[in-house]
């Protein structure tokens, strides 16, 4: 069930974010996990999602770095077969459950009342549009936070009340079961997102990833011919 959306909260919420730099922090994040879905099998990708590279860094490395960055109370890598400084590795409980499994496993298993949730294949996601989706979910006070571009929800970017473990478990006590099957039995606020950010988000194909490579080669040399 949808209750509502705030396109207010698309714009940056971060005061004096310029260049990758934070000058000022509005929230205090001490007290909310960052969850990294560092699972699945890649089927798609034909490799470790996690492992690609982003600006020279894993996109594991990149995700890690920006939890740091906003200073969440901990990085949870959900279902992630290594290890990070400074990142907690938690195996799913239920095996083979997909996604949903390492939500419900790291929703479990955080210290905290309220989890952010990010796959680990959107490295791109800019730290504003985190922000952003942590100030609207703190602001409401709701169980369940997504991003949304046009009529699609992003179940598997946003932010959740810890305590959602108990609702995902019935859906995949005997197998693995869609994302939006447990959703139906929650309350879900939406914050839109702007048509840049969709663009770099969920790099779960290799098709995907090479063309966005390609795009990123293309920018990079235009601008070495303006200097």
């Amino acid at each position: 069930m949808i209750l509502g959306e705030d396109p207010s909260h698309v714009v940056y919420s971060w005061k004096g974010y310029l260049k990758g730099r934070m000058k000022e922090r509005l929230m205090d994040l001490t007290q909310v996990s960052l969850i990294i879905l560092a699972g699945g099998k890649s089927l798609r990708m034909g490799t470790n999602k996690a492992h690609l590279s982003w600006d020279a860094m894993r996109f594991i490395d990149v995700l890690a770095e920006k939890g740091k960055q906003l200073g969440f109370g901990e990085i949870i890598l959900s279902g992630y077969e290594g290890t990070i400084d400074g990142c907690r590795t938690v195996p799913d409980l239920l095996s083979n459950r997909g996604p949903l499994g390492g939500i419900y496993t790291s929703l479990l298993k955080s210290s905290f009342a309220n989890g952010m949730v990010v796959p680990v294949d959107c490295p791109g996601i800019p730290l504003a549009t985190m922000a952003a989706l942590l100030e609207l979910h703190m602001a409401k006070q709701g169980e369940i936070t997504l991003l949304k571009h046009g009529r699609r929800l992003e179940p598997l970017i946003g932010v959740y009340r810890t305590d959602f473990h108990k609702k995902i478990y019935p859906v995949i006590q005997f197998g693995a079961a869609p994302v939006f099957r447990a959703l139906d039995k929650g309350h879900i606020t939406t914050c839109l997102m702007d048509e840049e950010t969709v663009g770099i988000l969920n790099l779960n194909t290799k098709d995907a990833y090479i063309k966005w490579m390609a795009e990123r080669e293309a920018k990079r040399l235009r601008l070495k011919e303006s200097e």
